[in-house]
């Protein structure tokens, strides 16, 4: 079985900061803690089988949906890294965010 290594980009980091922070307003620091703590336990898994869920060849080509409870991630395989582009909370508009990012 393939294993990659697993990479946070910046900007996923800066969404997983954002959702922290969005969770822990709306009152309860120790969830978003232990969200957050699910979410990269899932990121970490990516190391084998990172071709789940569905591509977006059409966005980028080697990106990746992949749902993960309330989340999305956005990730670029290759050969060798699963690279986590986003993190998007399934309530936003993530398709057209990642088109945007396709752009710049």
């Amino acid at each position: 079985m393939k294993t990659r290594q697993v990479v946070i980009d910046p900007d996923a980091k800066e969404d997983l900061r954002d959702l922290y922070h969005w969770i822990a307003a709306s009152g309860s620091p120790a969830s978003a803690l232990n969200y957050l703590q699910r979410i990269q336990d899932f990121i970490n898994g990516l190391d084998i089988a990172a071709e789940r869920g569905t591509t977006l060849d059409m966005v980028d080509p080697g990106l990746r949906s992949i749902p993960f409870e309330s989340v999305v991630l956005a990730v670029r395989v290759t050969e060798t890294t699963a690279t986590v582009a986003r993190v998007f909370h399934h309530s936003r508009d993530w398709m057209k965010q990642l088109q945007r990012d396709s752009e710049t």
